[in-house]
């Protein structure tokens, strides 16, 4: 096989998880319209958690779940609760440093645990989250759960 990076290698895939079919054109030809990616050469695998689940936590109690979706998900991934996770739109202008949307009282996760990953190359599965022995003291409100994969900007972006 071939390694292929997108871009410079520092973007973010905005896909959902899931499996995904991959597409190829032809040097020359338009390749700025879908239609000319005529042959199917393979499929790409985006693990993440799946979107829209639902949690509650409240302030000042222990937080923890123990069934966050995903596509192979793994021991040592961390959530945040923020107000506009990393990859949204209009991150970069809303959520400047030195706070980059983070709330007054939160913090990172403890790595998530009991993922059962099996190191397939696409498996459904679950994380269990938790914020730690302190108690939460994120303000009220409905916020996100954004998600950092395990050692993702290690050594890297």
């Amino acid at each position: 096989g071939t390694a292929f990076r997108w871009g410079d290698g520092t973007a973010l895939v905005m896909a959902r998880a899931g499996e995904y079919k991959m597409c190829w054109c032809q040097e020359g030809r338009a390749c700025s319209a879908p239609h000319n990616f005529i042959l199917e050469i393979g499929t790409v695998v985006v693990s993440s958690p799946i979107g829209g689940q639902t949690f509650k936590c409240y302030i000042y109690e222990l937080c923890s779940f123990s069934h966050l979706l995903g596509i192979n998900l793994r021991d040592g991934d961390l959530v945040r609760i923020m107000d506009q996770c990393a990859g949204s739109e209009g991150f970069g202008t809303s959520c400047t440093a030195p706070q980059f949307c983070e709330l007054d009282g939160s913090r990172p996760s403890e790595p998530g645990t009991l993922s059962g990953w099996l190191g397939k190359r696409k498996q459904k599965n679950t994380l269990s989250i938790a914020f730690g022995a302190d108690e939460l003291q994120t303000p009220h409100g409905v916020y996100r759960l954004c998600w950092c994969a395990a050692g993702w900007g290690v050594g890297g972006p």
